[in-house]
């Protein structure tokens, strides 16, 4: 399995929250910090319609047109679903449909209201 490859600005909580995902679920990755003033090597090969929001998590290990994943919530339930064999579930199982969705649904709350707040 090839190291991921996670875009980030270093001081930025939502980067924080896909590291701890990543090491927790202990999936190899490196870190390459965003150049918020020029390019940022590596970024040219994601597609140009790709959403510049941090943190962004470049997968060589997916073949499909989903290589890069961004924005922390949604990177967590990518890794959820492509590395599910994975001793650890960041969200709850999908026997619980509607309990997982509202967990899904407060996270993404919480990432555009309150996360706003604590920058």
């Amino acid at each position: 399995m090839e190291r991921l490859r996670l875009y980030q600005i270093p001081w930025s909580h939502y980067c924080d929250k896909v590291r701890w995902a990543l090491d927790l679920k202990e999936i190899p990755y490196e870190l390459i910090n965003y150049n918020l003033l020029g390019e940022t090597k590596g970024l040219e090969r994601a597609p140009k319609t790709l959403r510049k929001l941090m943190s962004i998590l470049e997968d060589p290990n997916n073949k499909d047109d989903n290589r890069f994943q961004y924005d922390s919530t949604p990177i967590l339930l990518y890794l959820d679903t492509q590395y599910p064999r994975s001793s650890i579930c960041l969200f709850p199982s999908s026997s619980s449909c509607e309990q997982r969705q509202q967990v899904i649904n407060t996270c993404l709350q919480l990432d555009s209201e309150l996360g706003l707040y604590a920058r």
